[in-house]
């Protein structure tokens, strides 16, 4: 198989910017090996292909009603702002339409590599914190009815949100992640000892950080307090500078450090339009500028966050080199994840890459192939 050989790569490496080269063979990276084509990057920046982990949709597209000949406009959209892998995510809704939509998915990601799996947000979660999800369609953790959901996905839910707190959730998640299901803790009350007792029953990650969830008090660490103590659970961060200023956003970091702290977009169908009237799954959705709002509260649905647009925001934010803050949303969520082949350079390692020019996304390549842009 040809392989083609992209000279003079700039990319980040143990903590500093250096000049590579990168092999292509097929969709994957490949070894150095003799070049049958050649291309001189010129010393432009290259970044892995970034992955999201929590979105709901963009450009009028929402995954709690896609339909089968829309996932090719929605993918070339996360193709075009650097996301080269990414989970659909299905937020709590009435059963019947939870089974559809994890069918139409998981039948979709059979032609369509960039879908990794899917993000369950809900249903069991805490009615206090509620935020975006439908009251009624919320329920107490039910094993039977979660693996209805996973045959309707074909075994594709990768990851779920759950709320430690509620009855029955600390054995959920034991047995959820003992089936390989990555579970993180979100839309909870819980207390610091509930949301120990689920890191303990095997919840490796937190939904949203600091948003829907029980805030840190001095006589109450709650569960915010549980997610950033912990050394070895993963924080998604919403990086809009809407749903964290930039100050919380920093102080996340330092906390959390460099290898725990997934950015996510929690996109919306209204990313990539403009101001309007948009669903979330079952919720009618005011979006105005850059805030997405259940209509007519100041209740944030999601957002419209671009993927390649959280990370610059995240570099501002954090004072972070450009290809270091890219790590929060490529190598640090296919580590959550346990996406082996994706998220680096290197290789064996799927060929998903950004070439960037003068900060800003000038080529994506997914699979060894390049995205041609759009006009």
């Amino acid at each position: 198989m040809a392989v083609t050989v992209y000279k003079n790569c700039a990319v980040w490496q143990d903590g500093a910017l250096i000049q590579r080269d990168l092999h292509v063979q097929g969709t994957h990276f490949a070894a150095p090996a003799a070049a049958d084509r050649v291309e001189d990057l010129a010393g432009a920046l290259v970044l892995p292909g970034l992955i999201d982990v929590h979105t709901h949709g963009a450009v009028g597209i929402d995954f709690n009603h896609i339909t089968t000949d829309q996932f090719a406009r929605i993918i070339a959209y996360y193709l075009e702002n650097g996301v080269t892998t990414f989970l659909p995510t299905v937020l709590s809704d009435s059963e019947e339409v939870t089974l559809q939509q994890l069918s139409v998915i998981a039948a979709a990601a059979k032609t369509h590599p960039q879908i990794a799996g899917i993000h369950l947000e809900g249903p069991f979660l805490c009615a206090q914190y509620k935020g975006a999800m439908p009251e009624q369609f919320l329920r107490l953790p039910d094993a039977a009815l979660f693996e209805r959901y996973q045959q309707a996905a074909g075994g594709l839910i990768r990851l779920i949100t759950v709320a430690p707190e509620l009855p029955g959730a600390p054995e959920f998640i034991r047995a959820a992640s003992s089936r390989g299901v990555t579970v993180s803790l979100g839309h909870s009350n819980a207390t610091f000892a509930e949301a120990r007792a689920g890191i303990a029953a095997g919840a490796r990650g937190g939904t949203h950080t600091f948003n829907a969830m029980r805030l840190f008090h001095q006589h109450e660490a709650a569960i915010m307090g549980a997610l950033l103590m912990d050394e070895d659970v993963y924080c998604e961060a919403i990086c809009d500078l809407r749903h964290l200023a930039a100050e919380s956003f920093a102080f996340l970091l330092k906390v959390k450090g460099m290898e725990r702290v997934v950015l996510v977009s929690d996109s919306i169908m209204g990313a990539g339009l403009g101001d309007g009237e948009y669903l979330l799954g079952a919720n009618s959705v005011s979006v105005c500028g850059p805030d997405a709002m259940i209509k007519g509260t100041n209740i944030r649905a999601g957002s419209v966050l671009r993927g390649f647009q959280g990370v610059q925001n995240a570099a501002h934010a954090a004072s972070l080199p450009l290809p270091q803050a890219a790590h929060l949303m490529s190598a640090n969520p296919a580590r959550y994840l346990k996406l082996a082949s994706v998220g680096q350079l290197a290789p064996g390692a799927d060929a998903d890459f950004v070439v960037l020019r003068e900060g800003e996304i000038a080529r994506v390549f997914s699979k060894g192939q390049e995205v041609p842009a759009r006009l």
